[in-house]
């Protein structure tokens, strides 16, 4: 089920996606599968100029390439131990990219997942906190409240800068969403 197919129109003037996709990209499928963030979290499927990063906090690594599809380039990198038993991890497409950990009420911003010791840590906004599963996309950090039937968007998520809510289609709310505007590398 698409991304777009589980918001529903009516209920919010939220931002369209559309302009965030490329052109039409190869969605041949891949072998894989995603499980649902609440049976293990800590685990996150990130995406920045650097490649693709499947984030697995339990096991203190991520795993790093620049193709899910082909597997190109794969290494395994540990995690630095402040980075370590986070709930999310999030990265913006600045450069070099920020990545932002969060755990609990409060969000890390670092630059590197295996050297950064002091990050810059920021208190979440009361609206940002508590969410089933959080993405980015674009400037804009989107959290899931999948109980609630709720997609809460928001540039800042430490004073929820331009915060707004859309409702999710019942059906959507059900396990894990995705939003996965990746490049043809996917």
């Amino acid at each position: 089920m698409s991304f777009s197919r589980c918001l529903d129109p009516l209920a919010s003037s939220s931002p369209p996606f559309s302009h965030l996709l490329s052109p039409p990209q190869d969605w041949t499928p891949a072998d894989g599968s995603l499980v649902p963030h609440k049976d293990a979290p800590g685990t996150n499927l990130v995406y920045n100029q650097g490649g693709f990063f499947i984030v697995c906090s339990d096991l203190s690594c991520y795993l790093q390439t620049q193709s899910l599809k082909r597997g190109d380039g794969i290494e395994i990198w540990v995690l630095q131990p402040a980075c370590q038993g986070r709930d999310h991890y999030l990265s913006d497409k600045g450069n070099p990219p920020n990545i932002y950990i969060i755990k609990g009420d409060s969000h890390w911003v670092v630059k590197d997942l295996t050297t950064d010791a002091e990050p810059q840590v920021h208190e979440l906004h009361p609206n940002c906190r508590g969410g089933d599963q959080n993405m980015d996309c674009g400037s804009w950090f989107y959290i899931f409240f999948l109980e609630q039937g709720v997609m809460h968007r928001v540039l800042d998520m430490s004073t929820d800068e331009k915060g707004g809510d859309t409702l999710l289609k019942p059906e959507c709310c059900k396990g894990s969403i995705t939003l996965a505007p990746f490049p043809s590398q996917l």
